[in-house]
């Protein structure tokens, strides 16, 4: 059944494949790179060719694995810019959600209850003459209470004692960044390196094919008003590719359910 469904994925990529890439583009994208390097700026200026562009399709740049190891080491703070400044969300009230809250409501009570017993005990110090052993004793309960009046914790020291929450908050920054795709931006906002990958192979495709493409992370650009697809990978035939598959399941995914049951 695994092998059946394994081709079917392959079929409907295919199918994409056949319909929305038009032609290999490695063999000229390599010549036009070869133009670019060793023709003098004036004449390039005046052609449609957009060096950056053209540059750009040599390498890939993945933002999102560096992003995912920021965030599975963040504190509270750099998840609160990441929350505040990029996701544009409420990073207090994401954190009273997990837990926060009730930890504040709990704190009330027990402090209240504290509180209570030690005006109990405080009404009863009169009713002791000064220095016998009674009268000491209930201070030194009274003392003892007040230590236990805890004082409140700010969400960042509290994301701190309580590491299954942070984690928590930290998965929760990485599924929202994702459904943003928010991955450069993070990456930029904090300074970090993106991964770099090498472009392998050359595609001309369909520019609805390489929006797809590109909302995925994939190198597309523009060259001479062509849209290319940068590949990655090399050696294997395309339908073989998961983004290939990904994108075919999105339009024709209820075949794959069907041939399934």
């Amino acid at each position: 059944m695994n092998m059946s469904i394994e081709s079917k994925k392959q079929a409907l990529a295919r199918r994409l494949i056949e319909r929305e890439v038009l032609a290999d583009a490695s063999i000229l994208i390599s010549d036009l790179m070869t133009v670019v390097r060793n023709a003098d700026y004036a004449t390039v200026r005046d052609t449609s060719i957009d060096q950056d562009e053209l540059s750009e399709l040599c390498e890939s740049r993945d933002y999102e694995a560096p992003v995912r190891e920021f965030i599975e080491q963040a504190d509270g703070y750099e998840l609160r810019n990441i929350f505040e400044d990029i996701l544009r969300e409420d990073f207090d009230s994401t954190v009273d959600g997990i837990g926060y809250k009730e930890y504040l409501a709990a704190q009330a009570l027990n402090n209240a209850a504290v509180q209570r017993r030690i005006d109990e005990l405080k009404g009863g110090v009169d009713t002791f003459e000064p220095g016998c052993e009674a009268l000491d004793d209930l201070v030194r309960q009274i003392g003892e209470l007040e230590c236990d009046l805890e004082e409140e914790l700010d969400r960042y020291d509290w994301l701190d004692e309580n590491q299954v929450e942070l984690e928590e908050l930290r998965v929760i920054a990485v599924n929202n960044v994702e459904a943003d795709s928010a991955w450069q931006e993070v990456c930029e906002e904090n300074n970090l390196d993106p991964e770099y990958d090498e472009v392998y192979e050359h595609w001309i495709v369909t520019p609805w094919l390489g929006r797809k493409l590109a909302e995925r992370g994939y190198v597309v650009r523009e060259v001479c008003n062509l849209t290319i697809y940068g590949r990655c990978g090399t050696g294997q035939a395309l339908a073989l590719d998961r983004n290939m598959q990904e994108i075919a399941m999105e339009l024709w995914g209820s075949e794959l359910e069907a041939a399934s049951e």
